[in-house]
């Protein structure tokens, strides 16, 4: 029986080391793809998971925005806080 549980925890530690190390693998992949990301598609990513987070957003048209390429809020008029401006 002490076998049989040695050998089990030689496996979890295996299952264990494998999950991070594909965990690691995965971050390096999302970071690479973040990175190469040009700005209008960063902008678009950033309006996204700001209505994924319920927000409504407006996205600035390209070409001068003043600084301003992002602008979201709960009722999407800026009318209810919080108000965020992203550049």
């Amino acid at each position: 029986a002490e076998n049989i549980t040695g050998h089990w925890s030689d496996q979890q530690a295996d299952i264990k080391e494998a999950n991070r190390t594909a965990e690691e693998e995965a971050l390096e992949l999302l970071k690479d793809r973040l990175l190469s990301l040009d700005p209008y598609e960063m902008q678009d990513l950033v309006a996204a998971i700001l209505r994924a987070m319920g927000y409504r957003t407006r996205v600035s048209a390209p070409g001068p925005d003043r600084g301003l390429d992002v602008f979201a809020s709960p009722d999407g008029l800026g009318l209810q806080e919080p108000r965020i401006k992203v550049e």
